[in-house]
């Protein structure tokens, strides 16, 4: 069956609808990563068709950590032209950014790092979960890079970046 989600590859490149969660707990953002990368990013993940911005990120929250996060309120919609080195191709991205907040019972809140699961192009991948003090931010391999910056500051309304990393 094919994949419902809103990405697709041309000649020139890839675009993503994507949607991404900020949950921050205790000064302290939940990053993931993957064995097949050398960055860190936020818990989300690409929209399908007919499917709300705030419907993808309750999904893949749920997906890959097994929590049902309550979305607080909208802070960034980004515009994202980078090259993906991992698949040496550059990307289009339109992404909408949350702020979340996970039940205080979540046992991730007492977790510094953790494992859980996502079912990747029918293949199960591992993500790897840990929880980094905002403050030393700068020291991790984050992607988005205008992320290092806007976590430090989280807005108190909604933000529209365009960002060319190419």
């Amino acid at each position: 069956m094919p994949s419902k989600d809103i990405s697709f590859k041309t000649e020139e490149g890839g675009f993503n609808f994507r949607v991404g969660g900020v949950i921050i707990h205790e000064d302290k953002v939940l990053l993931l990563t993957e064995d097949r990368f050398d960055f860190w990013y936020l818990p989300g993940g690409r929209a399908s068709m007919f499917e709300t911005s705030e419907e993808t990120l309750k999904r893949e929250i749920y997906e890959e950590l097994g929590e049902n996060p309550v979305i607080q309120r909208l802070l960034w919609t980004t515009e994202c032209l980078y090259h993906f080195n991992s698949w040496n191709i550059n990307h289009h991205d339109i992404t909408f950014y949350y702020l979340l907040r996970l039940p205080i019972e979540a046992s991730i809140h007492t977790q510094e790092s953790g494992v859980g699961k996502e079912e990747f192009s029918n293949e199960e991948t591992i993500l790897r979960f840990k929880w980094f003090d905002i403050a030393q931010i700068n020291q991790v391999n984050l992607v988005p890079k205008f992320l290092k910056n806007a976590l430090k500051e989280i807005p108190s309304s909604p933000k529209h970046l365009i960002i060319n990393e190419l």
